[in-house]
């Protein structure tokens, strides 16, 4: 199940016995287990019937005493296996067979959340009983359709609405959707807050409210790299390249940006050689149709160049390793090699 139809069943206060959340998204999982933490624990005893295992190593007769704990006082306790915790305890047949038989078990008297930032391995014994016992819960990240809405109930919660310039502004500044990207809905959260601070009295944010508040990351002036880059924009990557050397941004975390760009507009390409639409691919890449028609409109990249590009990433890589090419050079080769193939 996803966080959606957890959400449902909590609405409808509706507790499992055992939760494993798949936290693709750390601070989703967290936001879940405090709901749930509300729901069971109530009054001055609250913190003696919760438990949480945060370590990197787990003591099997500590845990076996957790779980086997009654609630003080209360219907049940809440037993929680943080990420480091339960990737020790998947590690060990000991401690995972203890956390096997308890989840079998189906307790009534205790709640037992797992969190894991990977799927784990389907065929232990450990995510079967989740799978009959309890909820596989897959926290999975919002696509950029996802996190509009997200920000927009938001500041609909706190009587705001925001234009579309401001929120594209946000997006792209809080960098949460970008491939690969490290940002957790944390941060978005967090400049969601300043922002409803500085409106306070406002009924609109503006885009000059989102500018005052929200700086763009690195990956604004990397972004500004790329897509000169996939539409032939000589002029424009070299200046953005002058920028990005001034800032003493890494060529690597370039060339990681610059090959997602690159595998995305191949992926795009490749559904409209095969007929697909902007709504289908958008769907398949998990983002707005619009950004799909601005990438058909701003990108002259092929197929066949994206590919290329993909391909002389990684020979460059090779030779940054071995040493055998400078950064500097690096540089002037990609941005020459395929700022030239968009171009034609």
């Amino acid at each position: 199940m996803d966080y959606r139809a957890l959400s449902s069943e909590l609405n409808k206060g509706t507790v499992a016995p055992c939760y494993l959340f798949i936290a693709y998204d750390r601070y989703i999982a967290k936001a879940y287990v405090r709901q749930i933490r509300g729901m069971i624990l109530t009054g001055e005893l609250a913190d003696m019937n919760c438990r949480v295992f945060d370590d990197k190593k787990v003591d099997a007769r500590v845990l076996a005493a957790e779980l086997g704990a009654m609630p003080m006082m209360a219907e049940k306790r809440l037993v929680v296996m943080d990420s480091d915790s339960f990737s020790a305890v998947c590690a060990s047949k000991e401690l995972s067979g203890i956390l096997t038989d308890f989840i079998s078990s189906d307790p009534v008297h205790a709640c037992l959340i797992c969190i894991s930032p990977k799927m784990p391995d389907k065929r232990t014994k450990l995510y079967s009983a989740f799978a009959q016992h309890g909820r596989i819960v897959e926290m999975k990240r919002y696509d950029e359709r996802g996190l509009s809405d997200y920000v927009t109930n938001r500041l609909k919660a706190a009587k705001l609405s925001i234009s579309k310039e401001a929120l594209e502004y946000f997006l792209d500044a809080t960098d949460y959707t970008s491939y690969r990207s490290g940002t957790d809905l944390g941060y978005v959260v967090n400049e969601l807050d300043k922002l409803t601070a500085w409106c306070r009295g406002k009924k609109l944010v503006s885009l000059e409210d989102v500018r005052s508040i929200c700086s763009p990351a690195v990956t604004r002036d990397i972004s500004r790299y790329t897509d000169c880059v996939l539409r032939g924009d000589m002029k424009g990557a070299m200046e953005a390249v002058m920028e990005l050397r001034e800032l003493r941004t890494g060529l690597s975390l370039v060339m990681y940006s610059l090959d997602g760009a690159l595998r995305q507009n191949a992926m795009m390409q490749y559904g409209l050689s095969h007929g697909m639409g902007e709504e289908e691919i958008a769907k398949k890449q998990g983002r707005h149709p619009y950004v799909i028609k601005l990438a058909r409109k701003n990108n002259r990249m092929s197929l066949e160049d994206s590919l290329y590009g993909i391909a002389l990433l990684g020979e460059t890589d090779r030779k940054l390793k071995r040493s055998l090419i400078d950064e500097d050079s690096a540089y002037i080769l990609i941005t020459t090699a395929l700022t030239s193939r968009a171009a034609k």
